[in-house]
């Protein structure tokens, strides 16, 4: 038996994603998605980068959790501007949400925006922060850590500072 598709399933999805790409294009902003699972490192990561950066380059962090705005307050207290999309168990953000949380950050005064992502434990995941860069020709990461250096201080303190 044949079943003939006629629409894409995440047609919907493509077309937001279209729409946040021409609005990162139209305001110059350099857009970093970044997803693993919980505890894995990815908001120690960035409260390190936004504190290293700060006063050289804007960040907003568009931030997804599983049930709460702890990362969130974190990425303000560090600097940043940030927006929490709780995923209510959900693996990952969709572009639709994407879409709405930007219009709650004011984004002419932005430089990058960060979509700290979640994947649950039911997603595959490695378990270690993966970052998804799409690197032009003219950045330049100045920071006195390097990625991988990064990387591995923020899972070595998701494992050891719980708390923090």
């Amino acid at each position: 038996m044949k079943i003939k598709v006629n629409k894409k399933i995440l047609a919907k999805n493509e077309d937001f994603a279209a729409a946040n790409r021409k609005l990162f294009k139209k305001h110059g902003i350099f857009c970093i998605n970044m997803i693993s699972s919980p505890g894995s490192g990815k908001t120690t990561i960035l409260t390190e980068t936004i504190k290293q950066l700060k006063g050289k380059i804007s960040i907003g962090v568009i931030e997804g959790d599983l049930q709460t705005e702890l990362d969130a307050k974190r990425i303000r207290a560090a600097g940043a501007q940030a927006h929490q999309i709780e995923t209510q168990g959900a693996c990952h953000l969709n572009a639709d949400q994407i879409t709405n949380a930007l219009g709650k950050l004011d984004i002419d005064q932005l430089d990058i925006i960060v979509i700290e992502n979640v994947g649950n434990l039911v997603c595959q995941d490695t378990g270690i922060a993966v970052v998804f860069l799409k690197i032009g020709m003219n950045l330049r990461w100045e920071a006195t850590l390097g990625v991988q250096e990064m990387v591995d201080e923020g899972v070595r303190r998701a494992y050891t500072d719980r708390d923090t």
